[in-house]
Order: structure tokens, then sequence, then C-alpha cells
């Protein structure tokens, strides 16, 4: 399930793209989003995605608890961790009793897909919203800046997950079969999928001003009503 869960984004990121791409080039369409079927349709993507994600873990991958790359495996956590967990594993074991197995292979190849078509395709439509940005004659100058300027922020946002998630996901399903070790790098992985969240949040407020603004407000209102509330208990 929590394996499953960071697939999401990647729908997530390619929806964001679409989102700004249509305002650009097909701004009639932009009003989809707005509409409930359309709404649904969205989210059923991103829980087939999901779900998709979910099968592949549970149905494609082994971790019983006698095989020997889950008894490594939980040797090696308790070694680190000082915790000892019998089931719940999953495992790539791409050279079981030192033969090639194919149906891991396959399973493999299914995630890096998944990963490989999302950010193509997000690629894609960030291409094509920057280069219709520049090259439209329907946006004045102030509103070609304001796209350009969202445009950028959407693009850092991508570049987030694209650092905290795909590339950690992409080294621990690839880094295994190549030989590599990934012991380390599992845990280095781990810290940068929980750090992913709050930097998504960072990028808008360092990006765009009017964020900037809006939080500066609320904090300067909540300082003066603080101030005042003290003024009126000491006069009290």
């Amino acid at each position: 399930f929590y394996c499953a869960c960071f697939a999401v984004p990647f729908a997530l990121m390619n929806i964001h793209f679409l989102y700004r791409y249509w305002v650009v080039r097909y701004p009639h369409l932009v009003s989809l989003f707005t509409k409930l079927p359309f709404v649904l349709l969205l989210c059923l993507i991103c829980i087939a995605e999901w779900i998709l994600w979910y099968y592949l873990c549970i149905f494609g991958l082994t971790g019983e608890k006698d095989e020997i790359g889950t008894q490594l495996l939980r040797e090696e956590y308790q070694k680190k961790y000082g915790k000892w967990i019998e089931d719940g594993w999953l495992v790539m074991d791409h050279w079981k009793d030192d033969y090639f197995d194919g149906h891991v292979f396959v399973v493999q190849a299914l995630f890096d897909v998944v990963i490989a078509t999302s950010f193509i395709f997000s690629s894609t439509l960030a291409c094509l919203t920057f280069y219709h940005i520049k090259q439209s004659e329907k946006f004045s100058v102030q509103a070609q800046n304001l796209q350009l300027k969202l445009f950028i922020a959407v693009t850092a946002q991508t570049v987030i997950p694209l650092i905290f998630v795909y590339i950690p996901y992409f080294c621990c399903l690839n880094f295994p079969f190549l030989g590599l070790p990934v012991v380390q790098r599992g845990a280095f992985c781990s810290l940068l999928i929980a750090c992913f969240p709050a930097w998504g949040a960072v990028i808008v407020l360092v990006l765009m001003p009017d964020y900037q603004r809006g939080i500066s407000g609320i904090v300067k209102r909540q300082f003066r009503s603080a101030y005042k509330m003290d003024n009126v208990i000491i006069r009290t």
C-alpha cells in the first residue's frame, strides 16, 4: 500500500502539466477541470496507476518468509535498525538460487515503463507549454510573464518529485539487477522520499511572491492580534 501511494505523484504531475498546457494552448478546455465527470476521470487515472503499482508489488514480487532474499534483508534490517520484522517484505530476487528469474525482470521492466512513460509525457507537455508561451500572440507582455512564472513554478515542482521520488525509486528498483549495492543507498532514498511533501510547498512559496505576501500578511495579522490582546490584558 505504501509503495503504491508514491506512484500517485506520477499521475498528479502529468495532470498539473496538462492543465498548464491547456491554459496556454487550449483555454476553452480548461473549464473541464471544473466539471465533475472530468474530475472523476482524473481521479480514476490516479487510482488506476495506484492499483497497477499495487498489484505489481503484490503479485509480481516475492517475499516469502523462508526465501533466501527475505532472510538476508531481515538480518540486514535487524543489524542496521535493531528490529526483527518477520513478514511483509517485498523482494526482487533476480538471481534466485543462482538462476536468472525472468518473471522478476518483467515486473521490474513494467515498473520502469510506468516511471519512464510518466516522465516522458510530463516532459513533452512542459516543452510544448514553454514553446506556445513564447510563440503565442494572444498574450500581452504581462500575461506572458505571468504564464512563464507559473510555468517555472510548475517545472520546479516537477523537479522536486524527480529528485525525491523518481530517482530514488528508479535506483532502488534497478541497482540490485545491475549488481550495485543498495543498502546504504536505500536508506538515503527513504530519507529523500520522506522529504518530498514539504519541499513541494517550499518551492511554491519561494517562486511565487504572491504566496509570500499572503503568508507574510497572515503572520503579521497574527502578531498584531496577539499584541492587542496582550495590551488589553495588561490594561485590565
